[in-house]
């Protein structure tokens, strides 16, 4: 077979470099968007990463729970707190969630390391002593968690320092409202934040390991 000319030849071999230039640049753009998306995506959850390294206090609360007993953090001693934040008229993800939670309790019903629930509300002007106990009682959770409310400037810093505050009302309708919020799950130990988590990353199952593992420290 005749060899191609030397101009074609370094033609093909130019348009080879090309190609290559472009590939590494596609590539290199990916995960530069890879990188940004995850960096954006930990400063609007800077929950998402577990662990909190170091431990962050935790802020103090004292707030009225379903059966209509004051409940504060000093109250709950040094046993380990599952906090998280829900509204009874939720139909996404505070559902999910406290399914999650009722699984928890039940795995846990024989141990002795089983944490303290706390709920509180996003939703305090629908989320009355009767609607919060009416909800308890519909997810077998009445004697299982303390699902706390209050005012909603009582409520505000506390959303904001859990980077749970409400960020969205679909409608002005005060009965049928969706409040749009990202329930993050916060395990406090001696009133300090040790984990932190999404409601899509917490999971019963590797969390009954995870105390597993402070039993044996």
């Amino acid at each position: 077979m005749p060899t191609p000319p030397l101009n074609i030849r370094q033609w093909s071999l130019s348009i080879s470099i090309a190609l290559l230039i472009i590939t590494g640049l596609v590539i290199g753009v990916i995960f530069l968007l890879q990188e940004l998306r995850s960096q954006a995506s930990e400063e609007n959850s800077p929950y998402a990463n577990n662990v909190l390294s170091p431990p962050r206090s935790a802020l103090p609360f004292n707030l009225t729970d379903h059966h209509g007993d004051s409940v504060s953090l000093d109250s709950l001693g040094s046993s380990p707190i599952l906090l998280t934040f829900l509204y009874t008229n939720c139909t996404k993800a505070c559902p999910l969630v406290t399914a999650k939670l009722q699984m928890l309790v039940r795995m846990l019903a024989d141990s002795e390391n089983q944490p303290k629930i706390v709920v509180i509300s996003v939703d305090p002007e629908r989320d009355s002593i009767t609607n919060t106990h009416a909800y308890s009682k519909r997810w077998k959770m009445e004697n299982d968690w303390h699902y706390l409310t209050g005012p909603r400037e009582t409520l505000k810093p506390i959303w904001e320092y859990y980077w749970a505050q409400p960020t969205n009302q679909v409608t002005a309708d005060p009965i049928t409202r969706y409040i749009s919020h990202s329930p993050p799950l916060f395990m406090i130990i001696n009133q300090k934040i040790i984990l932190a988590m999404s409601n899509d990353t917490f999971n019963a199952n590797t969390f009954v390991e995870y105390l597993a593992t402070l039993e044996e420290d």
